[in-house]
């Protein structure tokens, strides 16, 4: 893809979309209770997606972090911590410690941010928006693990909320018929491959939004307690768009009309993180008015006129100060067909989100300025 970013492995797109339950940097421990647990969120967002919120627009807008070249330096370091990674230099790997920056070989771009940073990236950006940008919450936000700079980028957030500046990852079984082509291409491991471990990601975003880890946070005493105590923090919700269990309420794949609704819904009160199905990415959503989607892209691989029938135009306006809009900043008509996995231009954007992960304030989720509610059909 040129100098774009983005070009995960097919084991990763697979996963790409599914919260991968086990330590932040341990070997992780199955947990069936996943299923039952995305099955109950399903029936709950029944109700909510057969209205139509307000349009909404993200303020201040959301800042792009790049993982492509030529900015930032981070692009090549190493995603992943020592030991979770797929094809790395033996004595590089032995040396690294916690330093990512390390000689890189070609047949680590599967473990670089570059390559395979996006879902991580995009949290950064949903990190730095909270901590730096909002007004409500700016400077109010502690980390559980000091940091080494001043700017927040993907690689100082996982620092700051990992003790270590790399993502977690999980490993998973490969199929027997995909180990022969993994062996071909060069992974050390054609048996098994390490992919981001996206629930224990969200869990250090979790980590520093509960009230005991916001600056100056005085829980009220019972007895004279006017506001509940989680009005003080935010939440995190993941949305499915895709995933059918039997015995839910509401039948999936959702409609195209129903994801809009759940999209401008979940923009409400702050950006959002989209997996998008093809070709296995993650950006970031800051508005959708009508049918225009605002996104930060950080791979940059939505302007690729190879994969969309029509590609997204870069946003010129509705862009945070002294940013570049030659940058990730893209719009895109959520009608408009771009191609599926299949090569056929025959889907239209909505339709390639299989996952929305939601970012809000808990105390102003009774949305009291909803009016004239109307139902889909």
């Amino acid at each position: 893809m040129g100098n774009d970013g983005g070009g995960q492995s097919e084991i990763e797109q697979r996963v790409a979309t599914t919260q991968l339950l086990g330590n932040l940097f341990d070997p992780p421990r199955p947990n069936n209770a996943l299923i039952a647990r995305v099955a109950h969120d399903l029936s709950q967002y029944h109700n909510m997606v057969v209205m139509h919120p307000p349009d909404p627009i993200v303020k201040p807008r959301v800042r792009l972090f790049s993982q492509w070249a030529p900015a930032p330096q981070w692009g090549p370091w190493y995603v992943r911590a020592p030991g979770q990674r797929n094809s790395f230099n033996e004595q590089a790997d032995k040396t690294a410690g916690d330093n990512p920056v390390v000689p890189q070989t070609a047949l680590n771009g599967n473990d670089n941010w570059k390559d395979n940073g996006c879902f991580p990236t995009c949290v950064a950006m949903i990190v730095r928006w909270w901590a730096e940008d909002n007004p409500e919450t700016k400077g109010k936000l502690k980390f559980p693990f000091p940091g080494r700079k001043n700017e927040l980028d993907p690689v100082e957030m996982c620092r700051r909320l990992f003790g270590k500046p790399y993502a977690p990852c999980v490993q998973i079984q490969v199929a027997a018929e995909d180990q022969d082509k993994r062996k071909a291409s060069g992974f050390n491991d054609p048996t098994h491959e390490w992919v981001m471990n996206q629930d224990a990601i969200l869990r250090g975003f979790r980590s520093i939004v509960r009230p005991d880890f916001f600056v100056g946070f005085v829980p009220p005493a019972p007895e004279n307690q006017t506001t509940p105590p989680q009005t003080y923090y935010m939440q995190h919700e993941r949305l499915s768009t895709s995933l059918s269990f039997p015995g839910t309420l509401f039948p999936v794949p959702m409609t195209l009309e129903q994801r809009r609704t759940m999209l401008k819904w979940a923009l409400q009160f702050g950006p959002a993180v989209v997996a998008l199905q093809y070709p296995g990415h993650f950006v970031v959503v800051d508005g959708h008015r009508g049918h225009e989607i605002s996104i930060c892209d950080p791979g940059n691989i939505m302007v690729n006129p190879g994969d969309w029938a029509t590609a997204p135009t870069k946003r010129q306006g509705d862009l945070p100060p002294g940013e570049n809009p030659s940058g990730g900043y893209v719009q895109v008509d959520d009608q408009v067909n771009f191609k599926t996995a299949n090569g056929k231009f025959d889907n239209p954007w909505l339709m390639q989100i299989t996952s929305i992960d939601r970012f809000y304030h808990s105390k102003f989720d009774d949305h009291p300025e909803w009016s004239n509610l109307q139902e889909t059909h």
